[in-house]
């Protein structure tokens, strides 16, 4: 679950090689976000001040939107995250409608092999 925006230090695990599945329900005020509409951006650097992007997904090319559901779900196959570096990389959650960008979550991931 995320209240947006969000920022977690909460660590998600992936293992190179290994396709990486993660469903994120958003909820804005307490209340599911219905995200008809929205397009999505997810990307991973390798660190919190880097621009450098490792692996970037959007709206059917790697993520699905829910719709009325809030719900946010990313499909990483493993070829991509075997390429990843091992240790701790950064994820950030751009979400899009009506031409404004807003970023609804961050926080780090740690790959391991």
């Amino acid at each position: 679950m995320i209240t947006s925006p969000a920022y977690t230090d909460q660590f998600y695990n992936m293992i190179r090689g290994v396709q990486y599945d993660m469903t994120m329900t958003i909820y804005l005020n307490n209340m599911l976000m219905d995200l008809t509409g929205y397009t999505a951006s997810f990307s991973l650097k390798e660190s919190a001040d880097s621009d450098r992007v490792l692996l970037n997904l959007t709206n059917g090319n790697g993520i699905t939107l829910g719709g009325a559901t809030g719900t946010v779900s990313l499909t990483i196959p493993g070829t991509a995250t075997d390429a990843l570096p091992s240790g701790t990389v950064y994820f950030y959650l751009d979400m899009t409608a009506n031409g404004v960008t807003k970023r609804y979550a961050e926080g780090p991931i740690k790959v391991r092999r």
